[in-house]
């Protein structure tokens, strides 16, 4: 069980990865939009795992949060996102 459990880590681990990767390309196509924006407008991802990734993102020095500013999907006051441009993922 314990084997088996490792391995399903690993994989969760791996797909987490390359979604990091895919979104950090992507919020460098398309900066200064929230995560319910960028949802609206990818054909891979949705908000909630935009919402998921790219604070790990941050973490990692790899986006940042611009100013504050009204969703257009939300109509609510949320941060939105940018690439460090220097970083490599």
């Amino acid at each position: 069980m314990v084997d088996t459990s490792n391995k399903a880590y690993a994989e969760v681990q791996d797909i987490a990865e390359a979604q990091r990767i895919d979104m950090h390309l992507f919020v460098k196509e398309h900066e200064g939009l929230t995560s319910s924006e960028l949802g609206k407008i990818s054909t891979t991802y949705d908000r909630y795992q935009f919402a998921r990734r790219l604070p790990e993102l941050r973490k990692e020095g790899l986006v940042y949060n611009s100013t504050d500013r009204k969703c257009t999907v939300t109509k609510r006051t949320v941060m939105t996102w940018i690439s460090n441009r220097g970083e490599q993922v």
